[in-house]
């Protein structure tokens, strides 16, 4: 697999939708470096590196957050996911019916369209005090 984890611009846009995004398992670690001069005792400067995370979640985290059936006009759609030769798909069908459908080259991007799609359209639960919590993606 090319892509293994979401960026950081998919996880700011997943916390605006309102998922937690505390339940990832892998996190970005980004270094920011800088000097640090201080006058102490007439000695001078050391490098200070802080470290920020940043939470992302892998295609299991999203699977995980994608409800196994949606019940919509009185039927059962299963969520399925597949691949062709050069193409992964992630839907929910009944019988032969598809509901919804997305396809992409990367499981993830795709498994992330839908799980967009369940949050938009209600069939995932979100953590509706995410948007003021200290982890905030928005600031970064």
């Amino acid at each position: 697999m090319k892509k293994q984890v979401l960026s950081i611009e998919q996880m700011q846009h997943l916390q605006k939708l309102g998922i937690d995004i505390i339940k990832a398992s892998m996190f970005w670690q980004l270094d920011c470096h800088y000097a640090q001069h201080l006058v102490v005792h007439n000695v001078l400067a050391y490098d200070i590196t802080l470290k920020k995370v940043i939470p992302t979640f892998t295609v299991q985290d999203i699977l995980d957050l994608l409800p196994g059936e949606i019940e919509k006009d009185d039927k059962n759609y299963c969520l399925n996911v597949f691949r062709n030769y050069k193409t992964y798909f992630v839907s929910y069908h009944w019988c032969d019916n598809p509901l919804i459908s997305f396809e992409n080259e990367l499981f993830i991007n795709a498994a992330y369209d839908m799980l967009c799609w369940c949050v938009e359209n209600g069939y995932t639960t979100t953590n509706e005090f995410n948007h003021e919590s200290k982890n905030n993606l928005s600031d970064k």
